[in-house]
């Protein structure tokens, strides 16, 4: 008996002698007739057989070309990847749109009865979105693009990035000066509570350096107090606080007006005392006209202040003044003196003191009395 793999008898088997199957038999290779179907020939040379088992390994579905269509393909399923066959029967099968996702873009939405319907595309599973169907929301963002491009179709898309234009903050005005824009590019908004946040007094600088001083930075809760304005963010300066300097130019507003007024200068607190209501030291006739002084004078656009001498007058010197009757007078030695009169800036010369150079003549009897420093004026005959 042959006992070979796929063996045959030998021609001659009747009468050949021998017992062995090297005698007796002939071995029988394997061909690609074996294999059909859902076979295909094993690899290698020198195979020994007649049948699938002996001379072939199966063909799987995975190796079979469908005529792929975008209704009909491949089988899917791990099931069919290891399932032996090689045929349109069992290895494909037609698209079901059930398995297509149409919302995987902004653009389609499922057909009606999409799951009873042949295909794998947006065109045969599902319906086009136009924006004319669409609602922008937050209307604060987004507001509508035209339902219609520019060559007249209809807009395609159901989403906000295609069917919006977007509001930014970056368009926005805040709409008080106690707000300031959020940080950040690209934000979207059109209110206040969307795109503004208060300001904070560290950023405000008080309206008057010298009626407001900057309150503290942080609240009791150590944060950056809130606040865009000099109540907010600043404390009043008190003229009832401040000494009007120099005492001579300024003096004190009325006492309720320095209780409610904000300042902290001559002239925010004070008001001035002009020269104009000044009177000259040396006034001694009380005509308003000083013989020591002479007034200083106004112009169109200054007006002298002060309550003093040195602020409001000009000194008059002795050694400017000349008298009329240098026989009766002697200049006085103080070079510092003030004056524009005899009195204050000579002394009298007395007869008395006078010897007359005429020999004939002798001093008048009243010489104690008489100003001067001639003959003619001092002397007489006897």
């Amino acid at each position: 008996m042959c006992r070979w793999v796929a063996p045959r008898k030998s021609k001659d088997w009747e009468t050949l002698p021998g017992s062995t199957e090297e005698r007796c038999c002939t071995p029988q290779p394997c061909t690609e007739e074996v294999c059909k179907g859902s076979w295909k020939p094993k690899l290698g040379s020198g195979l020994l057989g007649s049948t699938p088992a002996e001379c072939c390994e199966p063909r799987l579905c995975t190796e079979y070309l469908c005529s792929e269509t975008t209704t009909r393909g491949r089988r899917i399923g791990l099931q069919y990847e290891k399932l032996q066959s090689f045929s349109d029967e069992e290895c494909c099968e037609d698209k079901s749109c059930k398995s297509f996702n149409c919302t995987s873009s902004p653009y389609w939405s499922d057909k009606e009865k999409k799951g009873e319907l042949r295909g794998s595309t947006f065109l045969e599973c599902c319906e086009t979105l136009y924006c004319e169907d669409f609602t922008c929301s937050p209307t604060t963002q987004w507001s509508n693009l035209s339902a219609l491009l520019p060559n007249g179709e209809k807009r395609r898309g159901f989403a906000s990035e295609l069917c919006c234009e977007k509001l930014t903050c970056e368009a926005f005005n805040c709409s008080s000066p106690k707000l300031k824009k959020k940080p950040g590019e690209e934000r979207l908004g059109s209110t206040d509570e969307e795109c503004c946040e208060p300001r904070l007094c560290e950023q405000y600088t008080c309206s008057s350096a010298t009626k407001w001083v900057h309150k503290a930075d942080v609240d009791t809760k150590k944060h950056s107090q809130a606040g865009w304005s000099d109540e907010e963010c600043c404390d009043k300066v008190m003229c009832s606080a401040y000494s009007c300097s120099p005492a001579t130019m300024w003096k004190p507003l009325n006492a309720s007006y320095r209780e409610t007024a904000a300042g902290s200068t001559n002239e925010e607190c004070c008001e001035p005392r002009f020269c104009a209501d000044y009177t000259c030291s040396g006034d001694a006739d009380g005509d308003g006209e000083s013989s020591k002084y002479y007034k200083k004078v106004d112009t169109n656009h200054f007006k002298n202040k002060g309550s003093t001498d040195e602020e409001c007058c000009v000194a008059r010197s002795c050694s400017q003044y000349t008298t009329e009757f240098p026989s009766k007078f002697k200049r006085k030695e103080d070079k510092d003196l003030l004056g524009s009169t005899d009195a204050e800036c000579y002394d009298p010369v007395w007869c008395k003191d006078y010897c007359c150079k005429d020999r004939s003549k002798v001093r008048k009897s009243d010489a104690d009395r008489i100003q001067g420093s001639s003959d003619e004026e001092c002397c007489t005959a006897p």
